[in-house]
């Protein structure tokens, strides 16, 4: 995990800013989406450049906000170049119908649901939720417990609260003692350029209070999340970010303070959009694989102790040639090694810290006898054999070390054997990449490649 502070100039900012807002990169489109279930419509704006690869990133609005809030129209256009991106209101919120909520939690989670099915139903590939404040909060609770397939691989924290009761300091004494001797209280507040009032009862105080933040312990160890916070934020302390990454230390995580920014980033909307743009950009996504895992590929053959020819696969953009789209493999998803039977105490700690969690072993039954078998209590081993055991006669084994022998022709022909036999080993690992969605080593030693 890494944490970084940005500075931004807050003058140059704000007249950057005032240009930067007029000009709109790509089309905007208005949207009502349609809650299932209910009569109520979401209304929010596609921001697309057309992009081949139809990655979509959801912006979620916080408390009392909408579409157009603060720095959202800024982040959409600064965005634009690698996503399309669709800003709503929430229920009550903005143009959307509904009524709005002080702890509605639940509704936020159909609301984002909603919006997800779709654009999903539009062709669209969801890529990130980018929530601020309360929108933030919702963002990680659906990571944490929506169980989505495919899997949302981004997940964009801007100013979240983790300890909830801190909203007691928010509303003050009085507010407090008035809840106590009534059992609700009248907030009084702005939004979207009206006066609005919201009844909140003790009820729904005590829900807001009980939302279980730490559910973001749950989100798969597979989402790349970055947090980002104000050093300035009176409203949520600083100290909510580490609290957060702390329950994330299982995940991808990443952490920018931005100095001298507040809760809604008056006067840095740029500085904040280009932090998060810049993480979605190619060498942004090089800069988190070289802090997060090893500086460089060398240092992994030998990372794991007892283990050869230990590596990632991944960093890789891969383009298709039907239509144009490119595609990212992303690293520390998928690791290949040589025989892993004997890795030492501190290599199956490294495994571990990985957060690998299955082994698919490509060998024959003949070489797992020979050579042996690695399992441990947190990393399960699955016996899925490239080829029959017919294959591993003396004569076909002479075969393919021959194949081998012949250059870079020869491997390509020794990897294209294994085709006729993809359908016996290749589905237990798709399987898992669907379902389980964790880091997963696959190995072999030179019987089977």
């Amino acid at each position: 995990m890494s944490q970084e502070h940005t500075n931004g100039n807050s003058n140059s900012d704000s007249q950057s800013r005032s240009s930067t807002a007029t000009v709109v990169v790509g089309s905007l489109t208005a949207v009502k989406v349609p809650v299932p279930d209910s009569d109520i419509h979401l209304a929010g704006i596609l921001q697309s450049t057309g992009h081949s690869t139809r990655r979509l990133g959801i912006i979620c609005h916080g408390v009392l906000g909408h579409k157009n809030y603060l720095f959202q129209p800024t982040l959409a256009n600064t965005l634009a170049p690698y996503m399309d991106t669709f800003r709503f209101d929430f229920r009550g919120n903005g143009e959307s119908e509904g009524q709005m909520g002080y702890s509605n939690w639940e509704d936020d989670q159909a609301d984002l649901d909603a919006v997800i099915s779709h654009f999903e139903g539009q062709g669209y590939y969801i890529y990130a939720l980018i929530g601020h404040s309360r929108g933030a909060i919702s963002c990680l609770n659906y990571a944490a417990t929506s169980n989505h397939v495919p899997l949302i691989p981004y997940v964009v924290s801007l100013s979240s609260r983790f300890h909830m009761a801190d909203v007691k300091r928010k509303h003050g004494p009085d507010t407090m003692a008035l809840l106590e001797k009534q059992g609700h209280f009248d907030w009084h507040a702005r939004a979207a350029g009206k006066q609005v009032t919201l009844r909140v009862t003790q009820q729904h105080f005590d829900d807001f209070l009980n939302f279980d933040t730490a559910a973001v312990a749950h989100i798969p160890s597979m989402t790349s999340i970055l947090l980002v916070h104000g050093s300035d934020d009176i409203v949520v302390p600083v100290k909510d970010i580490c609290e957060i990454q702390t329950h994330l230390s299982h995940a991808r995580t990443a952490v920018r303070i931005i100095t001298g920014a507040d809760h809604n980033y008056k006067r840095h909307y740029n500085v904040v959009s280009e932090t998060v743009a810049h993480y979605f950009t190619a060498q942004g996504r090089k800069e988190e694989w070289s802090r997060r895992i090893l500086p460089n590929w060398k240092a992994w053959v030998h990372a794991v102790g007892g283990v050869l020819n230990f590596r990632t696969v991944g960093d890789i953009w891969i383009p298709s040639s039907e239509d144009g789209t490119v595609s990212y493999l992303r690293p520390g998803v998928i690791y290949r090694c040589a025989d892993i039977s004997k890795p030492t105490p501190e290599g199956i700690k490294v495994l571990e810290a990985l957060n690998i969690t299955d082994v698919f072993d490509l060998r024959s039954n003949s070489e797992t006898e020979r050579r042996g078998t690695f399992e441990s209590d947190k990393i399960k081993r699955h016996h899925t054999p490239v080829f029959s055991e017919v294959d591993y006669s003396p004569a076909q084994i002479a075969v393919r070390f021959t194949m081998y022998m012949g250059g870079t022709e020869g491997f390509a022909k020794a990897y294209m054997s294994m085709l006729p036999n993809i359908q016996q080993f290749l589905p237990p690992i798709l399987k898992h990449i669907v379902e389980k969605r964790t880091p997963f080593i696959v190995h072999c030693t030179a019987d089977a490649f």
